[in-house]
């Protein structure tokens, strides 16, 4: 598991483990955490790694469109 995985899984699936966010939202939450990476690379690593969870059934994205930057709705498999 990447450390913006890790930084992603902690950002959505603690609390209620479900919610709305983007991927501008997400990479603003995680600049904090990676200030070395520039927002656009974050954003692109953001994407690959909400792709990879989605695929191995760690998160479930309900909208369409969200890979474009719409804002989505998401439910973790596993709350923290």
């Amino acid at each position: 598991m990447s450390d913006i995985q890790t930084s992603l899984l902690k950002s959505m699936c603690t609390g209620l483990g479900e919610g709305n966010s983007n991927i501008d939202t997400l990479a603003a939450k995680l600049k904090e955490d990676f200030p070395d990476k520039d927002k656009a690379q974050l954003k692109a690593d953001i994407l690959g790694e909400l792709k990879e969870m989605v695929s191995s059934g760690q998160l479930q994205i309900i909208t369409t469109g969200w890979e474009i930057g719409n804002e989505f709705f998401y439910i973790c498999s596993k709350k923290l």
